[in-house]
């Protein structure tokens, strides 16, 4: 998967979340500060982990990667693409981890305690 295609999928987990949370029940006019509070608190973190990450394996697609296989010194290049392939595939093992669904669910338990709150 390319890093584009990675913002791609973001958007689209972004969207999920906060629809969910704009057409819930217990959103309301005066609550909605506090709930888009809710979805910042949720995705921002997430957003900003995968844009570190897509950056950096931007520059490892492009061989520019400091301290990874650039091209220049051939002799080890079996090596150094072996080492910048595990880096690129490490780069992006969290997303099988990540979960929309478990992301959801926190949100609507923070909406839902926020709902209580007289």
């Amino acid at each position: 998967m390319s890093y584009e295609e990675i913002y791609q999928v973001t958007t689209v987990k972004d969207a999920f979340i906060l629809g969910r949370l704009l057409s819930h029940e217990l959103t309301t006019l005066s609550n909605l500060p506090d709930v888009l509070r809710i979805y910042q608190d949720i995705r921002l973190p997430v957003a900003t982990q995968i844009s570190q990450r897509a950056a950096s394996t931007g520059y490892m697609y492009d061989f520019v990667a400091p301290g990874y296989y650039d091209g220049k010194d051939r002799s080890e290049e079996e090596e150094g693409l072996a080492r910048l392939k595990d880096a690129i595939n490490e780069n992006w093992d969290w997303l099988a981890q990540e979960g929309s669904l478990s992301e959801w669910t926190e949100a609507e338990r923070r909406l839902k305690e926020l709902a209580s709150q007289p």
